[in-house]
């Protein structure tokens, strides 16, 4: 075995901008599924609860299951818009200023994650040059003289990271980007804003990604069960799609196992998760496998909205616990419980927990090791429940 000569200067350090990356975080957080022999539980599990918390999971994943219709409606006009672009493409010299190289469709409706009532599909049009405004109308309005023809309910709204169609209530947002050889360019008015070329970059790594990590039926039902839940109960709202998607596939794979855990397993998991401060500052939280430098998906959360999340999961944890599985999910209820307010579960009034962070508070976990560390929200504890 041939080995590099290490130390400084030496062969076998690596070269270039990127050599502080570390190659694997430091540490793992901590899991309590991991750690379950550790820790044992204080009383045997109730099989009749998660038996009931497995069906009613079943019946509310029927219920967020988009109808054939909107399913029709979404794949035609995601279809047509392709075919579009994708002729344009063929038909193009390549020495036009608004020359485009692809197209990929992205988001929760190509992942086959989305849920009833989400009437929008995403397509990243990537160009061969840095894009300007220009260059994005002129796109924008080929696509609309060429569809108009089959649909004269076609309505077009040019915005900051591309153009959204719109026809008969369904969405089509058209995210710019380009390839990365023309980050080089300089910038002039006019251009897309960097942070949009971002975002639609970051898109297509984050579809890439979950097409080749995620083959279980169960991830992707939690994946819906958790954008449901985000969007019932305020305190979950901090959440993006990409966040719902990693902690989804975080909470039913366990490391060395091929098989995913049971879909109430997996839900239970994935609020101890974040009721553990999974997503507070300073907690490692769960690495972006698309970004560089050990990034967490949590930095760009204040310290504030981290502690509402963290004191929402806590909540509706002891809501489970409780046997207030339909609360939680919303079967047979009209709206969304207040899930600042004391309730009462089958006898038991159980309190929210309260948040210790201050509005507005500056978010510390992105610090580089070695600068001084602000202190970070501490956990809430959890009221006890009352008899």
């Amino acid at each position: 075995m041939i080995r590099g000569r290490g130390g400084r200067g030496g062969r076998g350090r690596r070269s270039g901008p990127y050599n502080n990356w570390p190659s694997r975080p430091p540490h793992q957080s901590f899991d309590l599924w991991k750690a379950s022999e550790i820790f044992p539980n204080v009383r045997a599990a109730n099989k009749d609860n998660a038996s009931n918390l497995a069906k009613a999971i079943v019946e509310r994943h029927g219920q967020l299951l988009p109808p054939a219709a909107e399913t029709t409606a979404n794949s035609d006009l995601l279809g047509k818009v392709s075919t579009i672009l994708d002729n344009f493409i063929v038909m193009q010299t390549g020495k036009e200023k608004h020359a485009l190289e692809e197209v990929r469709p992205v988001g929760s409706h190509k992942l086959g994650v989305n849920v009833a009532g989400e009437k929008e599909i995403e397509i990243v049009v990537i160009f061969k040059q840095w894009p300007t405004c220009e260059d994005v109308q002129t796109i924008a309005e080929h696509v609309k003289t060429e569809l108009i023809q089959t649909a004269p309910g076609l309505e077009l709204s040019i915005t900051e990271s591309g153009f959204t169609l719109s026809l008969n209530g369904t969405k089509c947002v058209c995210h710019a980007a380009t390839l990365p050889d023309s980050w080089t360019e300089p910038n002039f008015p006019g251009q897309v804003k960097m942070q949009a070329i971002e975002f639609g970059l970051a898109q297509i790594r984050h579809t890439r990604w979950f097409e080749d990590n995620v083959s279980h039926t169960s991830t992707r039902m939690l994946c819906r069960i958790l954008t449901d839940i985000a969007k019932r109960f305020t305190g979950f709202r901090q959440l993006t799609p990409w966040m719902v998607q990693l902690l989804a596939h975080q909470s039913s794979m366990v490391p060395g196992q091929r098989d995913a855990l049971p879909i109430a397993d997996s839900l239970r998991r994935s609020l101890q998760f974040l009721a553990s401060g999974f997503f507070l500052a300073k907690n490692l939280g769960i690495v972006d496998p698309c970004e560089p430098n050990c990034y967490r998906v949590h930095q760009h959360l204040e310290n504030n909205r981290q502690d509402v999340l963290c004191c929402a999961a806590q909540t509706l944890l002891r809501w489970l616990s409780h046997g207030a599985e339909k609360q939680v999910l919303g079967l047979g209820v009209s709206k969304a419980a207040d899930i600042s307010m004391t309730v009462k579960c089958r006898g038991v009034i159980v309190e929210p927990s309260r948040t210790v962070a201050e509005a507005g508070g500056t978010n510390t976990s992105s610090e580089k090791a070695g600068d001084e560390a602000a202190p970070a929200p501490a956990i809430a504890v959890p009221a006890a429940a009352k008899a």
